[in-house]
């Protein structure tokens, strides 16, 4: 125990347990108060040829006492002919333009499902994506939160209203609560907690709707207590070249970042909301 001098690859280890799933990308291992292990991804939900509905947001959960991982969420809807065969925990049928589309597709399947995963103090699981819901955009054109107290066996949005998964940006009853609409996004949101339970949200907005705006603040919405997210608030920085910054908040101190992609160089900022 705690010896991490050495490891052992697993990918080929016969019935070595590892996450269900194809096409892992956008990975991140997160642990929450009671030292559960979680795996976020981006996934895909079945095996065949690209077409919209093709990625999704997955969650894993490990058990040290079984050493085996759970796939999380449910099934998506069958779309463009194919079976989702993987679980996901958020999902659309849409996606951003990319250059590799199928010639018999106008529109396309690329969804970047960055970050978007917290645990507070008390093992709540808090998840904010941008996701791209018209296809012609070649960025995200939805924010999207919801939350899970169990573990990840059920989610809720900030109200307390319960939702299956895979949680969607429109077109159904499991819809999150849509905290950025009909804009252009960047691929990066955060979820964290303020000290109060409330959740808090960070992502980027594009000033200019019409071309990626490098100099896009990243903007902050926190749940009020009357049931409703108040206001985007815009945070006074812009970066020094052609990346964005965003930033994560945890007990209601946000930290930013801006970037400059040319020089690789950057910035931290950081603000108690």
């Amino acid at each position: 125990p705690m010896n991490i001098s050495s490891f052992t690859f697993l990918g080929h280890a016969g019935d070595a347990t590892i996450p269900v799933g194809y096409g892992f990308a956008y990975v991140q291992f997160h642990r929450d108060m009671n030292g559960v292990l979680y795996y976020k991804t981006r996934v895909h939900v079945h095996e065949n040829a690209h077409a919209e509905g093709e990625y999704a947001v997955g969650l894993h959960r490990y058990s040290v006492s079984t050493g085996e991982w759970t796939e999380l969420g449910g099934l998506a809807p069958t779309t463009h002919g194919n079976v989702a065969i993987y679980k996901s925990v958020f999902w659309e049928d849409n996606g951003q333009w990319w250059e590799t589309q199928p010639p018999d597709h106008s529109d396309s399947f690329y969804q970047s499902s960055y970050n978007g995963l917290s645990i507070d103090r008390d093992n709540n699981l808090h998840f904010c994506f941008s996701i791209n819901n018209i296809t012609d955009n070649k960025d995200s054109t939805e924010t999207i939160y919801w939350k899970s107290t169990d573990g990840g066996e059920t989610f809720e949005r900030a109200d307390g209203t319960v939702i299956s998964a895979p949680v969607r940006a429109s077109g159904s009853a499991d819809v999150g609560d849509i905290v950025g609409a009909n804009g252009r996004y960047g691929g990066d949101a955060w979820a964290g907690v303020h000290w109060d339970g409330k959740p808090i949200i960070v992502y980027t907005d594009y000033t200019d709707q019409s071309s990626a705006n490098p100099n896009s603040p990243p903007q902050t919405r926190l749940y009020q207590s009357g049931g409703t997210w108040g206001a985007a608030i815009d945070h006074p920085y812009s970066s020094s070249g052609p990346g964005s910054g965003v930033g994560d908040g945890n007990d209601y101190i946000i930290t930013y970042w801006a970037i400059n992609n040319s020089t690789f160089s950057g910035r931290l900022y950081r603000t108690r909301g």
